[in-house]
């Protein structure tokens, strides 16, 4: 196929070409990177990462702070270049953009030059990499560790070189270290070695190797997940999440969710996408016995041509790298429904290599590449419309904003309460740092509100003269990307305004404050 599309693989200015789409997504991550609050998630990041060593490592040894290597490398990131939102989320745009390079170099190991730069393009205009290139949070270094390491690992097939091994491992254990749900990664290389060991078996040895020096690497955070598992406030967490959904989290239309939120955000993007990338691999998997060669039917994979083998034992790995943690996250998500789109994002660039190859395919046939071309070209237009959207809005919760309202009309006597309890790390972190900053922050008492402990806020409470309440409202669960969602019901907010007036109350971005005069019960 690719021989047939010769005019899209003849690109004499590759070079130049990939280093705009390089600086284009640039422009658009660094673009408005500071103006947005933190958000819970990202407050907890930045409180981890600026804990010293000796913390820090206390931290992962109770279970805290997991997977680690992401907040070691911010605290040092930060440290240099400061803690403000921008600072703290450059080294995400930093990750981000090497994303899309590393994009451009595996598709154009694995098929053409062309597929690399139209796969590169996708990547660094996808709203969803955007958004968390613009975060200090772990998943685009998570994405960025994941093509580095798919990239070593079709380098080491081509040339089984040691020190491209070593280096695959190494890459490998900062993914397993960076998030989880990199171990799926690791487990589709395996299963790729092991389903075409025929074509590897004079590597095998070397390569089991070194996966146990990895396995045994990686088995140091066993333990700190253990804890992790089942420390009450993730239980506490899973619970309150798992609470907001009408359907099972482990339903496949919460799949089809995830992917819709992956490849759109609109999700006739998301259709178009995923139906070129499900017609690519229609037309591209393996067929023992159909490949004519010279008037002749080749039956077996071991009499194919190399180069067909070698691009069928591609095809098989994109495959693999999409559908193995899309079906292992599904097992997870049955017994922690914590499975969230962004947990998947280390498969993105698969699922837009999968797109442009469907689009590729498109052009044997006139009449179908017209239309191929077309739905394609609206796919880019409802994205370049949703980039659009995106940069004019405010997605994060406001949490510096709410910190900021509360911390300058606080009078003595008064207490905050927030539900749920885990919530009150990012307003701590807001208060601290105003009252760092500025001064103008006194100590705020504040308290956690959870489900087993409605006795001690309201006892703590009648101690006050007036409570002020956060809550994360948020419309249709954005947060969480799930849909349908419950209507859910806030115990604090339901118990003060049984017993209490309010006198105050503003909604902001993901977030809701109100204010309660306890001098005048109800």
């Amino acid at each position: 196929m690719l021989k047939r599309l010769g005019l899209l693989t003849r690109q004499p200015n590759t070079r130049l070409l990939i280093l705009c789409v390089v600086l284009f997504a640039f422009a658009l991550r660094i673009f408005g990177l500071g103006l947005e609050s933190y958000w819970f998630d990202e407050t907890n990041s930045v409180s981890i990462a600026e804990k010293d060593i000796v913390a820090l490592i206390l931290d992962v040894s109770e279970g805290k702070g997991i997977p680690p290597l992401y907040f070691v490398v911010l605290g040092c990131w930060i440290r240099v270049f400061g803690y403000t939102e921008m600072a703290s989320r450059a080294f995400s745009v930093f990750v981000g953009v090497l994303s899309v390079a590393l994009s451009f170099r595996i598709a154009t190991t694995m098929f053409s030059p062309a597929i690399g730069l139209m796969t590169a393009y996708l990547v660094a205009i996808s709203q969803f990499h955007i958004s968390y290139s613009q975060e200090a949070r772990a998943y685009a270094l998570a994405m960025m560790l994941t093509l580095a390491s798919m990239y070593l690992f079709l380098k080491y097939l081509e040339t089984p070189k040691q020190s491209i091994l070593a280096t695959l491992v190494l890459t490998n254990t900062l993914l397993g270290y960076t998030h989880y749900f990199g171990l799926f990664i690791i487990l589709t290389q395996n299963l790729h070695i092991l389903a075409h060991n025929r074509s590897y078996r004079r590597i095998l040895a070397s390569w089991a190797l070194w996966q146990g020096l990895l396995l045994l690497l990686l088995a140091l955070m066993v333990p700190p997940l253990l804890l992790a598992l089942m420390a009450p406030v993730v239980l506490s967490q899973i619970a309150w999440i798992a609470g907001l959904r009408h359907a099972p989290t482990s339903s496949w239309a919460y799949f089809f969710k995830v992917l819709t939120d992956l490849m759109g955000p609109h999700p006739l993007t998301a259709l178009i996408l995923c139906a070129l990338g499900i017609g690519a691999f229609l037309q591209w998997l393996p067929r023992p016995g159909t490949y004519l060669a010279a008037g002749k039917t080749i039956g077996s994979p071991k009499h194919l041509p190399p180069d067909v083998r070698l691009r069928n034992e591609r095809f098989a790995l994109l495959l693999a790298w999409i559908t193995v943690p899309l079906l292992l996250s599904y097992g997870v998500n049955r017994v922690y429904p914590i499975v969230f789109a962004r947990h998947l994002i280390i498969i993105l660039p698969a699922l837009l290599m999968a797109a442009i190859l469907g689009v590729c395919q498109a052009f044997r046939t006139p009449i179908v590449a017209v239309l191929a071309g077309g739905v394609f070209a609206i796919a880019i237009l409802f994205t370049t419309q949703s980039l659009a959207g995106y940069y004019a809005g405010v997605d994060k919760e406001e949490w510096r904003d709410v910190t900021h309202l509360i911390c300058t009309q606080y009078n003595r006597g008064d207490i905050v309460v927030i539900e749920p309890d885990w919530f009150s790390t990012a307003f701590d972190y807001y208060a601290k740092r105003l009252r760092n900053s500025t001064g103008r922050c006194p100590i705020v008492d504040t308290i956690g509100f959870h489900e087993d402990n409605l006795g001690q806020v309201i006892s703590q409470i009648d101690r006050h003269t007036r409570a002020w309440l956060i809550l994360p409202k948020y419309e249709g669960c954005s947060m969480f990307m799930v849909s349908p969602c419950k209507e859910q019901e806030w115990k604090a907010e339901t118990a003060l305004n049984q017993y209490y007036q309010k006198t105050y109350e503003q909604q902001f971005v993901g977030l809701y404050v109100a204010l309660y005069d306890l001098q005048s019960p109800r």
